[in-house]
């Protein structure tokens, strides 16, 4: 056999007589721990197969991190002591395994109480069960897994001491289990004087532990895990009527008896005892957490001599602290060594009073007629009453719980009333001539519940069918029609309102529109093209399904309705609906340059004459001998121009003449980057170009470079962006080009950008647009137009838009140019038209107004003169007559043209 305790430097080892090729003198395992063994085959003795190999351990420390008692200053070589492995776990490093507290956050005064607790002795039966014998109260013996969480490892070393910790005033505190002294008395000057104390002496568990059960790992059993025999109470089974079992997990004890005391300790601190909430006035600063106080307050003699150990702190900050406290017991920790029960047994106080609830006595339901409230629902009143209930647990801080339903339907509960009340009422849609199902317990102050009380009726609320509607009526809107109806006043319990629609106005053309839910009295037509008409019927449907009659009368026109034609608030929605989407945003938003370029550009028009007595930031352009650079990286003083690690070569700087000075420049960058935006990983990339020529006057005259950094007066540009950018939510990509010319104050700018945006939320936009834009001397006009696809308003939609002062669609038959539509100052002009439908809100006409059908000599049916004002009717049959219709004269001529009637003043 051999053993290796991992130590960084280990060498391997194996046996002189065998050969391991598997295994060389380069497996070394360097930090690891490992045991090898080498077993010689015999068939006699292994018959069964290899043995199983194992081997006990004692752990000790981590490199760089010992063990610390604080009781001495040591640091131990071993420990089994829970407090101390305890505290070492938790200052741990966490790349070692650890919790990473550090040091300073541990009050080690309290380590030091636990250990001496763990270490305190207990009086046991011996293992061969010959007598007794003291051991350790609490030991610790176990193999955690770094890939736990921390805190999971650190309770288990907390369970092998019946053990907890909190963080208070700054600093870990470790407890091992035991009695702990009250350390403060709280008196009356210390109680907060208008607010209750609230103590219950009945416990916290409707089902305390009676017995326990356990599992751990057993020595003397070859560290397997085992079960030790259960602890039982036996009195308080038999207070309690049934057994209770409440069942540890113990990984860290390997002796049974240590294992058995800690279910008995688990068995008494699992009892009811007293517990609850106090409020105390400035006493609660001193207090933490874990602390324990006794009370010595007046009127309060059942307080008098109990330990209590604060679980919960809440401070006010109004000078109150709100405690939560729970009674502890020095006999939970003074046990039997042979059942580990408690060797002083508190008495088992007779609580079955508190279990057993009386039930509620004369149960009666009355069942009152239907009403109908303000806003037609129909309720029924159902008034219920019982008797004063017996036991004052219920009547002083219990209620009273009420709840109905139809046979098998699911019960519906009523609001619980004071547990000294004899009735309440409530009020319920019931439904005509169905069966209900009435029940009522009483519930004490603790939570335990009588059996319920039954009473059974048959409700009969026979109503009429509902009535009418008072009215239904609609308004016009754009592209959509508004609806609004007035319930009448009935005792009905309505349902909801059925409405049908059609496009005529008789009731045998309709078809369903809806059902909408009562109390709903409106709903909006959506969708629909300007102008459409519609006629709507609606009628009240309430809650046992019965109809009521049809408003208008299915004899009757519906209602008519009539979606909005108004073309001006059309042409203002449309409008604003453009520019609030992205390719209105794209068409009327400035033209701006590309920040990298015109960044750059910026830089190469601003710069200066080198100075080598100058230091230059990296970036900088200068101007050497006709010839620009830019710094590489920042440029200390008298660095000259030609040394390539500071300065790069970027172009030529050429002069037209002595008094003017001409600039040519050119730029091109690709970038592709990874980035994190306000949280999203944003994944980028980018190419620029532009090409630019410039000019100024030299206004000194006094040199080729003289005045250089000057704003350049005359200037032309061309420049180009490609972007692409994706993160986890959205893929986006742009095209931007744009080409513009400055001079004597004007700038003119062409730019045209194709865009697509893509969102995980299957949100998608694709534009196009051209934008012109002239700015003369600080008037800007802008022209351009768009063509867009998007569902941004959760419609797919596609527009073209042009922003024009004219817009003109011509043709050129002959080559002759012709405006066959034009749009001019928001005037549309057109030479000729076929309209299958159209909706006008005003129209203007100057000649005449014709119909397509003619009679039999080619003359329109219909011809409408709006320049004389004359109105013609002509036959559009053979044998048919004429009429003509002036202002002043009505003519009727036979189909010979013979006049015939004559009205009016000639």
């Amino acid at each position: 056999m051999i053993f290796k305790d991992g130590d960084p430097n280990q060498l391997t080892d194996g046996w002189a007589d065998v050969d391991t090729p598997l295994w060389t003198s380069e497996h070394r395992l360097r930090g690891v721990a490992y045991l090898r063994m080498l077993n010689l085959w015999d068939e006699d003795i292994y018959h069964s197969g290899a043995p199983q190999i194992g081997a006990v351990l004692k752990g000790g420390w981590v490199d760089g991190h010992p063990f610390f008692d604080p009781r001495t200053g040591a640091n131990p070589q071993y420990t089994t002591n829970p407090a101390i492995l305890a505290a070492w776990y938790m200052t741990l490093p966490r790349h070692k395994g650890g919790m990473g507290i550090p040091d300073a956050w541990i009050d080690w005064p309290y380590v030091s109480a636990a250990a001496n607790i763990c270490d305190e002795s207990i009086v046991v039966k011996k293992l061969d069960g010959s007598g007794h014998e003291s051991i350790k109260r609490y030991e610790c013996n176990t193999l955690i897994d770094t890939g736990n969480p921390p805190v999971e490892n650190l309770n288990i070393i907390l369970s092998a001491m019946a053990g907890d910790y909190v963080f208070t005033a700054g600093r870990y505190r470790i407890f091992a289990g035991a009695f702990r002294p009250a350390v403060v008395v709280i008196t009356d000057d210390d109680i907060v004087g208008d607010k209750d104390i609230s103590l219950d002496r009945s416990g916290q568990d409707d089902a305390p532990a009676n017995m326990v059960t356990s599992t751990f790992i057993n020595e003397s059993r070859n560290w397997l895990e085992s079960s030790p025999r259960p602890v039982r109470n036996e009195a308080y089974i038999l207070a309690d009527g049934a057994e209770s079992p409440l069942d540890l997990s113990l990984p860290a004890t390997t002796d049974e008896r240590q294992a058995a005391y800690l279910m008995g300790v688990a068995l008494e601190s699992a009892r009811p005892s007293m517990a609850g909430e106090i409020p105390v006035l400035g006493v609660g600063e001193d207090l933490a957490v874990m602390d324990t106080v006794q009370l010595d307050l007046s009127n309060r003699p059942q307080y008098a001599g109990r330990t209590f150990q604060i679980v919960n702190r809440i401070d006010n900050w109004d000078g109150t602290f709100n405690l939560t406290i729970q009674e502890i017991r020095a006999n939970v920790w003074s046990l039997d060594p042979d059942t580990f029960l408690p060797t002083d047994p508190t008495p088992v106080p007779d609580t079955s009073y508190l279990w057993n609830v009386a039930p509620i006595t004369n149960f009666v339901v009355a069942a009152q007629q239907p009403q109908a409230l303000a806003d037609g629902t129909g309720v029924v009143r159902i008034d219920l009453a019982w008797d004063l209930h017996s036991q004052p647990y219920v009547r002083e801080g219990g209620r009273i719980e009420v709840r109905y339903r139809i046979p098998s339907g699911d019960w519906i509960s009523v609001p619980p009333v004071h547990g000294g009340a004899v009735g309440t009422s409530f009020t319920a849609a019931l439904g005509n001539g169905l069966e209900y199902q009435f029940q009522a317990r009483a519930v004490n102050g603790v939570g335990a519940t009588s059996n319920w009380t039954d009473n059974w009726i048959d409700y009969n609320g026979v109503r009429t069918a509902p009535p009418a509607l008072t009215s239904l009526t609609t308004k016009g809107i754009l592209y959509g029609i508004d609806l609004a109806w007035v319930f009448p006043g009935t005792k009905n319990a309505l349902r909801h309102t059925e409405i049908r629609h059609g496009l005529s106005n008789r009731f045998t053309d309709s078809v369903p529109l809806g059902d909408f839910a009562y109390p709903t009295n409106t709903h909006t037509r959506a969708f629909l093209p300007p102008g459409r008409v519609e006629f709507f019927w609606a009628r009240l449907v309430d809650e046992n399904g019965t109809d009521g009659p049809w408003f208008p009368a299915v004899d009757e026109p519906g209602i008519r309705g009539e979606v909005s034609a108004d073309a001006a608030a059309y042409d203002e929605l449309i409008t604003q609906q453009i520019l609030e989407s992205a390719l209105g945003e794209q068409i009327w938003n400035g033209i701006e340059s590309i920040p990298d370029i015109q960044q750059k550009l910026d830089e190469l028009s601003k710069a200066g004459q080198h100075d080598p007595d100058k230091a230059y930031l990296s970036g900088s352009v200068v101007v050497d001998n006709g010839k620009m650079y830019r710094a590489k990286q920042d440029v200390p003083v008298q660095t000259p121009i030609t040394d390539e690690a500071y300065w790069k070569y970027i172009g030529d700087y050429a002069s037209i003449n002595d008094a003017i000075a001409a600039l040519a420049l050119q730029t091109r960058e690709n970038t592709q980057k990874i980035e994190e935006i306000d949280g999203v990983v944003t994944a980028t990339a980018t190419s620029t170009s532009m090409l630019m020529a410039a000019r100024r006057e030299n206004e000194e005259g006094s040199g080729l470079l003289e005045n250089v950094a000057n704003e350049w007066d005359t200037r032309a540009w061309v420049s180009h962006l490609q972007l692409t950018r994706v993160t986890a939510e959205q893929a986006e990509a742009i095209v931007q080009q744009q080409v513009g010319a400055q001079l004597a104050g004007v700038v003119a700018t062409v730019e045209d950008i194709s865009q697509s945006v893509v969102d995980i939320e299957g949100k998608f936009n694709a534009t196009r647009s051209v934008r012109l834009s002239v700015d003369d001397k600080g008037t800007v006009y802008t022209a351009g137009y768009g063509i867009g696809l998007s569902n941004e308003s959760g419609v797919t939609q596609s527009q073209f838009v042009v922003l024009a002062d004219r817009f003109a669609v011509m043709h050129a038959p002959n080559g002759t140019p012709v405006a066959v539509l034009t749009v001019q100052n928001g005037v549309v002009m057109l030479n000729e038209a076929m309209i299958g439908n159209a909706t006008i809100n005003a129209a203007k006409f100057t000649e005449w107004l014709e119909s397509t059908a003619v009679g039999p000599n080619g003359v329109p049916v219909l011809r409408l003169n709006f320049r004389t004002g004359e109105i013609q009717l002509n036959g559009n049959s053979t044998g048919g007559g004429r009429m003509t219709l002036t202002n002043q004269l009505l003519q009727v001529f036979d189909e010979n043209g013979r006049l015939r009637v004559r009205v009016g003043i000639w």
